[in-house]
């Protein structure tokens, strides 16, 4: 059996195309704490170039991740890159420099 064509996930009924774009935001171990409650626990995530929505349970940190990285909130710990360069974003008004915008 040939293995399948670079870039292609086969699932049982379909197949989907997997498209490699460029890395926009990454954190590493991004993490919030209010006191002693953990609203983000060492957050590792990579998001590329035309993703399009933020996804998951009640309680999992999707605010809390939106909030740090439209400068809202500080993370008590962990980095943040856009465009591959550690960025501290301190303020709302950084974010927007940086072109980062919570809408």
């Amino acid at each position: 059996m040939a293995a399948p064509e670079r870039g292609i996930f086969k699932g049982r009924s379909r197949c989907v195309r997997l498209m490699v774009r460029d890395l926009i935001i990454e954190s590493t171990a991004l993490t919030k704490s209010y006191g002693p409650h953990v609203a983000l626990d060492s957050l590792d995530i990579e998001i590329r170039q035309g993703a399009t929505g933020l996804v998951g349970p009640n309680g999992a940190g999707k605010s809390t991740f939106a909030k740090i990285l439209s400068g809202v909130h500080k993370p008590t710990k962990g980095v943040i890159k856009l465009n591959e360069k550690v960025v501290d974003i301190p303020s709302p008004m950084a974010a927007q420099e940086l072109g980062i915008a919570l809408i």
